[in-house]
């Protein structure tokens, strides 16, 4: 029973991270449409789930690149 608790407790903490990411992502108007928990390293014995950040396409690769190198990479 405890494996199953302790599952249950990694898949709600890679969701939230997920929804967080989620959210982070849409404040800069950036969207990866695949991402999500990826379900098959539940099984596996690290601490936590990855996460699965999936495939965009050129134009979103592109924004998430501009974002992440901030506004003074544009000087």
């Amino acid at each position: 029973m405890a494996a199953v608790v302790r599952s249950a407790e990694r898949l709600r903490t890679a969701e939230e991270a997920v929804a967080r990411l989620g959210d982070a992502l849409a404040a800069v108007s950036v969207k990866l449409p695949s991402l999500g928990v990826d379900v098959v390293s539940l099984a596996s014995e690290v601490p936590y789930p990855l996460i699965e950040l999936g495939r965009c396409n050129v134009d979103t690769a592109l924004r998430l690149a501009a974002v992440l190198r901030g506004p003074e990479a544009d000087e």
